[in-house]
């Protein structure tokens, strides 16, 4: 069935239809709640405009076609490179041989990944102030989002320290905005490491009424204790517990050094989007 929908791919306009049906709903959700706000203009804002991330205007989306799709696909579909993965319970012989005799007859392709140097380039906002995105909704409702350009997930030793410094940003803006203010009782923060791109960020984020208190959550150098509380937290969610000695000292190292980072995110500067 795979090896068909690469040889023979359906352009059906029952399915071009269906889609122009479903952009009324879609556009609808996109720009009346503060999640699809995020989705659609927010997303886009943090590459500096570039096209390939957020949404695109309703009419635009209208105007596409099956010719462009099928003019878009044509190559990809045809010779580009391929990858194929088998996850499961399976006989590995049975599985050579059923490959072999589907996706293995087809035409030669590519037998190298292109390296896309060009595609992998994403710029974060070369201006570093406030910006507002506004929406007409039946409810009063607005995020506060402070963002910090930092690193992709090959540079690992930090990535970990940046998955952690995230929790501890949301236990302060959580114990500042939800209990010591009472202005929202939804905060998060949380570091976002992609395998394609080389810049990410990492985000603290505030919804409801808490405009104009994320800004101070990262002020200031780090308690011990949040540090340790916030990285309980992080190995719960990702399932880790007891540590080689060896690794507990580069963490006791980390954590030492742990202000600093603090610092540097905070005066690097934020772009902020509510």
């Amino acid at each position: 069935m795979m090896a068909a929908y690469i040889t023979a791919p359906g352009y059906r306009p029952e399915a071009l239809e269906r889609f122009h049906q479903g952009l009324a709903s879609l556009y609808l959700n996109l720009t009346r709640t503060p999640g699809g706000v995020m989705q659609s203009q927010v997303s886009r804002f943090l590459r500096d405009g570039d096209p390939r991330f957020g949404v695109p205007d309703q009419d635009d989306a209208a105007k596409r076609t099956l010719d462009e799709l099928k003019a878009w696909l044509a190559e990809p579909l045809a010779a580009s490179y391929m990858e194929v993965s088998i996850v499961g319970d399976f006989d590995p012989e049975a599985a050579l041989k059923a490959v072999n005799s589907t996706l293995g007859s087809l035409a030669p392709r590519a037998a190298a990944k292109p390296a896309y140097a060009e595609q992998r380039k994403v710029r974060f906002p070369s201006e570093r102030k406030l910006k507002t995105f506004t929406f007409d909704a039946r409810d009063p409702k607005a995020y506060a989002t402070v963002y910090w350009p930092t690193t992709d997930f090959s540079h690992t030793s930090d990535v970990r320290r940046l998955f952690v410094l995230a929790k501890v940003l949301e236990g302060r803006i959580l114990e500042r905005i939800r209990i010591q203010e009472g202005l929202s009782y939804t905060a998060q923060g949380g570091n976002s490491p992609s395998t394609a791109f080389p810049q990410v960020w990492t985000a603290v984020r505030s919804g409801r009424r808490a405009s104009g208190q994320s800004s101070d959550a990262g002020a200031g150098n780090t308690r011990y204790r949040r540090w340790d509380r916030a990285r309980g937290r992080h190995q719960g969610r990702t399932g880790a517990g007891a540590q080689p000695a060896g690794e507990r000292a580069e963490e006791d190292a980390e954590r030492q050094q742990l202000p600093d980072v603090v610092n540097c995110l905070r005066i690097a500067g934020a772009t902020r989007a509510c």
